[in-house]
């Protein structure tokens, strides 16, 4: 930085803004993980935590519902 200039360099704000995308990205994969994971778990959310049978076991009590 020359002296008596005032502020950052454009370097630095293209640091800046670099790493401000880069956490607005970071916080929609996380955003999108957590909906990933909510439409995973809703199939689960009738059984009791204790209950919660495997994904076999949970087709093959679908599909004997609609026998």
């Amino acid at each position: 930085m020359l002296a008596g200039s005032l502020g950052a360099s454009p370097q630095e704000l293209n640091v800046t803004e670099y790493r401000i995308s880069l956490l607005l990205r970071t916080i929609e994969l996380a955003v999108r993980l957590v909906q990933l994971l909510v439409q995973v778990e809703q199939p689960k959310s009738s059984f009791l935590v204790g209950d919660i049978p495997t994904p076999a076991e949970f087709r093959n009590a679908r599909r004997k519902a609609l026998i």
